[in-house]
């Protein structure tokens, strides 16, 4: 190596010193660079945020047979007068309540199965009785208030609100003496009270 290269090589070296001791302080002393501290994984600190709800009423109601009056005051006068024509014209004279109410729980349950708005489905051609003239005996009115309720209760979530006909029920067809429900249009399962 000739004298040139080497004092160039010296050259660098003392820059390069220079610099890393400019960068760093503490190369420039006999300072030793501490070791960083050992900790704990960091796992940031989570506070959970309440969830923004809107102020309500507090409810009043405590008890089902409360929810059940409550919701057959809001019940449509004259959509417990349409039910309860077809009650009458449909099982006016069946002894049995349940099988009276289920008259009127298989139209709400063909209102759910389909999707379709009740004065959709309350219509002569699928309920024959309420062709049936004459003012509507205020039983079976009372009868669709309730069942009415009832349906309405279970939409919010109340649960046994006292369905006197499955859901899966939306077919029914008379003897004369007795309806029977079933799950499919002139046959499949059949219900009984």
């Amino acid at each position: 190596m000739n004298r040139r290269n080497a004092i160039k090589l010296t050259a660098a070296l003392v820059l390069l010193l220079i610099l890393a001791a400019l960068i760093s302080p503490a190369l420039a002393g006999d300072e030793i660079i501490p070791e960083a501290p050992k900790v704990a994984a960091y796992r940031p600190t989570v506070i959970p945020r309440a969830p923004e709800v809107l102020a309500v009423e507090p409810c009043e109601i405590e008890s089902f047979d409360e929810a059940l009056e409550a919701a057959k005051a809001e019940v449509d006068d004259e959509l417990a007068e349409w039910v309860g024509r077809a009650i009458w014209g449909e099982a006016g004279g069946v002894q049995s309540a349940d099988e009276r109410a289920a008259v009127a729980w298989c139209a709400l349950n063909r209102v759910d199965a389909w999707g379709v708005d009740i004065w959709d489905v309350l219509n002569v051609g699928a309920f024959h009785g309420l062709a049936i003239q004459g003012e509507v005996p205020e039983q079976h009115v009372e009868m669709a208030r309730d069942v009415l309720a009832r349906w309405t209760l279970e939409a919010e979530g109340w649960m046994d609100v006292g369905r006197a006909l499955p859901e899966q029920y939306l077919y029914f067809e008379g003897d004369g003496v007795r309806n029977h429900f079933s799950t499919e249009y002139g046959g499949g399962e059949y219900w009984r009270a």
